[in-house]
């Protein structure tokens, strides 16, 4: 009973800290109305294949926020490649905390690093990738598709990705390090 009883307190304290992040807020600055930034978006990577028997949202089509492939294209979670999703909002807080760590283990080349926008504007979206001086893709969701597939409301949100293209683990919770998320991609996809 105890048990029960500490699970419950532990779930209830997760989504009270989660819960953050459950709205816009509209503070972002965005470029002026009329100015488009060229080189603030990074190009998705063109699809390599289907995914074999991966989970539903490998079949999401979402377009690409820098350009490179075609909106609209299915996402980029290619068959024989592990992958972390990384799903953000320029107005969540804590996403703005971890992208910086994103970023850095993107860098790396441990794995696929692709991020995903969601519930939020293009500008709005852009702008964080500009500020943030993000070199890894990432495709836009304003509807939040991905977050009802699997069956998620807060934010920020990592998806660690199998080679088959099946969610191996999924976190959600404080703003993660980039030590932090070497050690999910070690445990989860044994790489690195």
């Amino acid at each position: 009973m105890k048990s029960r009883t500490w699970t419950v307190a532990v779930l209830a304290a997760l989504a009270l800290f989660t819960s953050a992040c459950s709205g816009p807020s509209g503070d972002v600055d965005a470029p002026p109305a009329g100015e488009q930034a060229t080189d603030w978006g990074v190009p998705c990577p063109e699809p390599s294949g289907t995914p074999g028997g991966g989970d539903a949202f490998t079949t999401l089509t979402l377009p690409c926020l820098g350009g490179g492939t075609v909106a609209g294209e299915p996402m980029p979670l290619a068959a024989g490649t592990p992958m972390v999703v990384n799903v953000w909002a320029s107005w969540c807080g804590p996403c703005r905390d971890e992208l910086p760590a994103v970023e850095s283990f993107a860098t790396k080349g441990t794995v696929g690093v692709l991020g995903v926008n969601t519930q939020d504007t293009q500008e709005a979206a852009r702008a964080i990738v500009e500020d943030f001086a993000l070199t890894f893709p990432s495709r836009y969701d304003p509807d939040g598709e991905l977050l009802a597939v699997i069956g998620k409301r807060v934010l920020p949100v990592t998806l660690l990705i199998t080679a088959e293209g099946t969610v191996a683990h999924t976190y959600t919770g404080p703003a993660l390090t980039e030590d932090a998320l070497a050690g999910l991609v070690k445990e989860h996809l044994g790489v690195g």
